[in-house]
């Protein structure tokens, strides 16, 4: 059961978040999006900024 309202929330959730973007080219730019700040966030993790240096975060659109 818990599994179901899980999956149902998801579903929605999908959905009001597609029908944000509106086009192909919006759902696109989230996948890029979110696929430049995963690289990010990781490349912090594997190569950490020096204790001087505040770390840069980049957003293009």
């Amino acid at each position: 059961m818990l599994k179901k309202i899980l999956l149902a929330v998801i579903l929605i959730l999908m959905v009001l978040h597609f029908a944000g973007c509106n086009t192909v080219k919006g759902v696109g730019r989230d996948i890029t999006w979110t696929g430049k700040a995963g690289a990010e966030a990781i490349d912090k993790i594997i190569y950490p900024p020096h204790k001087n240096q505040q770390p840069q975060i980049t957003y293009e659109n």
